[in-house]
């Protein structure tokens, strides 16, 4: 018995560290290439620079195209989480007959490309409203219409982890409202679940790039759309300069990914349970 488990052990180590090489290497060779001054016929760089970096993360030009992105995955962030967490909630306590619906409206994200999205968002508009067209109104609404699956299957499978609806009656019972109800007892409960979904569509709605592309061009140059022009240009040095932005941007929200991780979901609960005893009893008891 100790034998299998020695070997089962060592087998879970082997691949797991291949799976680290793998995900791990071509993060490697990105950062030793935006580091690299001089890398001719052998496997490591023979000079090492920060030029690259220092240029790329001082450039009005990545500021500011960091900056729309960033002020567009906030504004699409805002909008899921507004629209999303009711319609989940509605979903699985107030009106279970729904769920097929928004489950329906759900994978359609996934079954369509996103160009092909952005496509018949244009073409709606110049016939409806073109005065809409390009505007950055129209291309948050898309980008959060085309991410808000990656938040509401994190949400819905909190709620019915948790058993909300469970919960939702028991703060009920013991006289809690509605909004008493979500605040204390609902949202504590399936705060992980926001959390893991909102960063999936902070990450999309940050590296989006073909509703970008198609409905806003170089109108709202986002950083996807600096690095096309960069590379589209062959500028000189412009593929260590993406290489420093690239592997910049992957550190940022990996360490976001690790402090979503670090959210107890036990702890949540039991604040959530604890909750009933800020919620005052009936006068039936």
């Amino acid at each position: 018995m100790s034998r299998a488990m020695t070997e089962t052990g060592k087998s879970q180590r082997i691949l797991l560290g291949a799976v680290a090489v793998f995900f791990g290497l071509p993060l490697v060779v990105l950062l030793l290439f935006s580091l690299a001054d001089g890398w001719v016929g052998t496997i490591l760089p023979t000079d090492f620079t920060l030029a690259r970096w220092i240029t790329s993360l001082s450039s009005t030009e990545v500021l500011a195209a960091a900056g729309r992105s960033l002020l567009l995955t906030v504004c699409v962030v805002v909008i899921d989480l507004v629209l999303v967490i009711p319609a989940a909630y509605v979903a699985v306590v107030t009106s279970p007959r729904v769920r097929p619906i928004i489950h329906a409206l759900a994978v359609v994200p996934f079954a369509l490309p996103w160009l092909v999205i952005a496509a018949g968002m244009q073409f709606t508009t110049a016939e409806i409203a073109p005065n809409l067209f390009g505007s950055f109104g129209l291309l948050t609404a898309t980008i959060a219409a085309a991410t808000f699956p990656y938040l509401y299957w994190a949400v819905e499978n909190a709620l019915l982890t948790n058993r909300a609806k469970e919960l939702s009656e028991a703060a009920a019972v013991n006289g809690a409202g509605a909004l008493q109800t979500t605040v204390r007892v609902i949202i504590p409960s399936i705060r992980t679940g926001i959390m893991s979904g909102t960063l999936l569509v902070a990450a999309s709605a940050f590296g989006e790039f073909a509703i970008t592309m198609t409905l806003a061009g170089a109108a709202y140059e986002t950083l996807p759309l600096w690095a096309l022009r960069m590379f589209s240009g062959r500028n000189p040095g412009a593929g260590g300069e993406l290489a420093a932005i690239t592997f910049t941007t992957f550190i940022a929200m990996f360490v976001l990914s690790l402090l979503i991780t670090r959210i107890d979901t036990p702890r949540s609960i039991t604040n959530a349970a604890g909750a009933f005893d800020l919620v005052p009893a009936t006068k039936g008891k």
